[in-house]
């Protein structure tokens, strides 16, 4: 007997590391019962429709294989573990999000929730166990052992389950050892936001380490100058979530794409600026892009649809550009204090013309 993991009318958010001088970003997804429904689960498929894009009988003869694979009683917890490990989650744990990633720990709390059927999160559970014992990570590598999990694991799209059982079967017939993740054979827009979010987590927490490391020379009150930038830099990446197209089923893979970028570009930037490679734009340059970012806009608002690509409209890029404005001032008033020796003009024709970039968009 297979069963699915459902998360029910829940909030799951991926641990995002914060600081309180950062901007970053997490993103909220709220699963129903109903999103779940429409994963279809692979063996349900196979017994009920024998839908000619699966291979029921193969995957069921590979499953069957490795149904009665011994786990080794001293991979599992003790009882002693189990009562430390309590409230666990193994996500966490492997990935760490920060921290330092803990496998060892991960495979045994993984074992728990599998046992007491607690796996809150996308990738608690049976996820990290088959990704462990896949790579050999704290434990001895078993592709054998990598592939009953996977063929315990059907919470997602049938595609989905059958890519990774194929996944692990072909590695086991590689003579170079390949590093196995469980988002690599996602299928499905609802996985691509989950894989996405996840990824960003990841980024998001290296990126404090850079940002620990500028702050170290910054004054006091320089700091509390950044930190009062943030407010506005984050209404402008969450009011930039609307003008991307969200009429897809990856809409949410697509919104944490955009953020990505828009984030590892201010850091990319801000250390730049740290390395003395300051804008060197002229009051000429700074009418000159003000003149070509109005004359996009309009274009944009002038249209005779509301509808401007997508699910975005026109109003949804006044908004946007609203929140802009308030950071591009935001932005002037920080670098005035931190670098007053590049002059106003410079730093709006670098903010300005990122923008342009991103609204070029809607008239291409």
């Amino acid at each position: 007997m297979h069963h699915a993991r459902l998360l029910i009318g829940k909030l799951f958010v991926l641990p995002v590391v914060t600081n309180s001088l950062l901007y970053l970003v997490s993103i909220t997804f709220t699963f129903s019962t109903e999103t779940f429904a429409a994963q279809n689960q692979f063996w349900d498929l196979c017994r009920h429709s024998g839908s000619r894009h699966l291979h029921c009988d193969s995957i069921r003869k590979i499953c069957s294989q490795v149904a009665n694979v011994k786990i080794p009683p001293q991979d599992k917890p003790t009882d002693q573990e189990k009562l430390l490990l309590k409230g666990c989650s193994s996500d966490k744990l492997y990935y760490g999000y920060g921290n330092t990633s803990d496998p060892i720990n991960a495979r045994k709390c993984a074992f728990m929730q599998v046992e007491q059927n607690n796996a809150d999160g996308v990738f608690d559970g049976t996820p990290i166990l088959m990704t462990v014992y896949a790579n050999g990570e704290g434990v001895k590598r078993d592709l054998d052992i990598a592939l009953k999990f996977a063929c315990d694991d059907e919470s997602h799209a049938a595609a989905e389950f059958e890519g990774r059982v194929e996944h692990i079967l072909q590695m086991k017939h590689e003579t170079r050892q390949q590093r196995f993740d469980y988002c690599e054979d996602i299928t499905s827009g609802y996985m691509s936001g989950i894989c996405a979010n996840r990824q960003a987590s990841l980024d998001n927490a290296l990126r404090e380490i850079q940002y620990t490391r500028l702050f170290s020379k910054w004054s006091t009150g320089e700091k509390r100058s950044f930190e009062k930038m943030q407010f506005p830099w984050k209404s402008y990446l969450k009011a930039r979530e609307a003008e991307i197209d969200q009429s897809g089923t990856d809409r949410g893979a697509m919104i944490i794409a955009d953020q990505e970028l828009l984030k590892k570009k201010f850091l990319s930037d801000l250390s730049d600026y740290e390395e003395g490679k300051m804008p060197k734009f002229s009051e000429h340059d700074s009418k000159r892009v003000d003149q070509e970012l109005n004359f996009i806009y309009k274009k944009i608002q002038g249209g005779k649809e509301n509808q401007v690509s997508g699910t975005v409209t026109r109003e949804n890029i006044k908004l946007a550009q609203r929140a802009w404005l308030k950071y591009r001032d935001a932005w002037l008033v920080f670098a005035k204090l931190k670098y007053p020796a590049v002059s106003e003009a410079a730093w709006n024709t670098k903010l300005t013309r990122d923008r342009v970039e991103l609204l070029k968009e809607f008239i291409n």
